[in-house]
């Protein structure tokens, strides 16, 4: 959690607190500065600081080393949102399906697992029917294998693993009633994967 120290009165306000305290406590501050990187920044300006420098990284001085795995889980959720970002490019769905997935890209922290997708869907988003849900979330189950082979080379066994995905998914897109009109976007979208 980032933490602001108010320039005029000094006293250390949590991100949710600054704009409170600069409106009531302490209008005559121009700035906030960040208590863990020590940078100054100006009344609007403070809202895009959401990650600041670790702890290894402020107190290890020479002998910090970053650590190769330390955004591994960073990595993956830019991945995931590429795929949200490609899904739209590529304007699959219906009308009520390409809304919620403009939506979505307000949405950085997106789940990548179905169940906890249609349970944020449900609970941050709203206003969509499950079967809208659905629909979304087999585009973007349909774009992973794509998505993926891009961020890093396959060995013999994953590339199989994918493509017994891509065959899964195939069958389950033949499955379901509701993804008729989708059936010509998404083999598409497989045969670009491949």
């Amino acid at each position: 959690m980032v933490v602001f120290h108010c320039n005029g009165c000094g006293e250390a306000l949590k991100k949710s607190q600054v704009d409170k305290h600069l409106l009531t406590a302490c209008r005559s501050a121009q700035s906030v500065s960040c208590v863990d990187c020590g940078k100054d920044f100006g009344r609007q300006e403070y809202q895009n600081h959401v990650k600041c420098v670790s702890e290894q990284q402020k107190y290890g001085g020479a002998n910090y080393v970053a650590n190769s795995n330390s955004n591994k889980g960073e990595k993956k959720q830019e991945g995931w949102f590429e795929i949200v970002q490609s899904a739209i490019n590529q304007n699959s769905g219906g009308p009520q399906a390409k809304n919620l997935l403009q939506k979505l890209q307000n949405y950085p922290n997106t789940p990548r697992k179905r169940a906890k997708f249609i349970n944020f869907v449900s609970n941050s988003i709203r206003g969509f029917q499950p079967r809208i849900v659905e629909e979304v979330w087999t585009i973007l189950e349909a774009l992973l294998p794509k998505i993926m082979k891009r961020y890093k080379k396959l060995k013999p066994s994953e590339e199989k693993e994918f493509n017994d995905i891509e065959k899964k998914l195939e069958k389950k897109l033949r499955r379901a009633p509701f993804i008729e009109t989708l059936d010509n976007n998404i083999y598409r979208l497989l045969d670009e994967a491949q």
